[in-house]
């Protein structure tokens, strides 16, 4: 029997998931003000997203609920990873991603991976409950929290000035690098024939309800944070002077789009 872990674990992973759902709503509305857009119609949109998340939470979480993901006898949630890293893609390049390069300062792009401290918090307060294989944590072979760190550090360096693109450029590169470790690691944990990482437990935790959300979710949304910061930065090659990004200023292509 797989443990569900603690009342207050499984608690704080559903208050991060809804921290991150209501954060990201909150940019989706908050990008018309930078788009010059009618209030109303931001509403409206803001509103389309919560309902869109809202939705694949739901299903997601009920299937999960149900007993319908797992790994054996056959790994029924391997499907569902295929689409969350499709829908992933096409989000990242979709006119939803679009919204948000336009309209959010380059600052709130990076700051909002942030999430991932939590996310490691919880990975480790996992294993500690007997959940989550060691490797998937920062006292195995999983880094991840450095981006977090590294995000808010360059959000609030931006408070100072200019920051230059080659960071956020790098720091983008090592967040993506950092984000397919885990990922892979999580894979090679499970019990399928790929598996590397032979340590009790086996990654079986990610099936069950509501932990089946952070790679139904989190990961999705950590992976379409850095293709929006990708295409703002291919974007705006230019945008604040050669060899420099402001990320607390709106893109001025939005600017010029009004």
């Amino acid at each position: 029997m797989i443990p569900d872990g603690s009342p207050a674990f499984r608690a704080a992973f559903v208050a991060l998931v809804a921290a991150v759902a209501t954060a990201l709503v909150w940019g989706v509305a908050r990008a018309g003000a930078g788009l010059g857009e009618d209030p109303r119609r931001s509403r409206r949109v803001g509103g389309v997203a919560a309902a869109g998340i809202a939705l694949w939470l739901g299903s997601t979480g009920r299937l999960a609920a149900a007993g319908f993901l797992a790994f054996e006898p056959q790994p029924t949630l391997l499907p569902l990873l295929v689409i969350a890293l499709a829908g992933a893609l096409a989000l990242g390049f979709s006119r939803f991603g679009t919204r948000l390069v336009q309209g959010l300062p380059l600052a709130v792009l990076v700051g909002f991976q942030g999430f991932r401290i939590p996310v490691e918090l919880l990975l480790a307060r996992g294993h500690g409950e007997g959940l989550v294989p060691i490797q998937m944590t920062w006292h195995g072979m999983n880094f991840d929290v450095l981006t977090g760190v590294l995000a808010l550090l360059i959000a609030a360096l931006s408070r100072l000035g200019p920051v230059p693109r080659w960071l956020v450029a790098a720091w983008n590169l090592i967040g993506f690098g950092l984000l397919g470790n885990v990922v892979g690691i999580a894979l090679l944990s499970a019990p399928t024939p790929m598996r590397v990482f032979w340590d009790e437990p086996a990654n079986v935790w990610i099936t069950r309800f509501p932990f089946v959300w952070l790679p139904a979710f989190l990961v999705p949304i950590a992976l379409v944070g850095h293709l929006i910061v990708l295409r703002w930065l291919f974007e705006h090659p230019r945008a604040q002077g050669p060899g420099a990004a402001t990320p607390g200023a709106a893109p001025r292509s939005a600017a010029a789009g009004r």
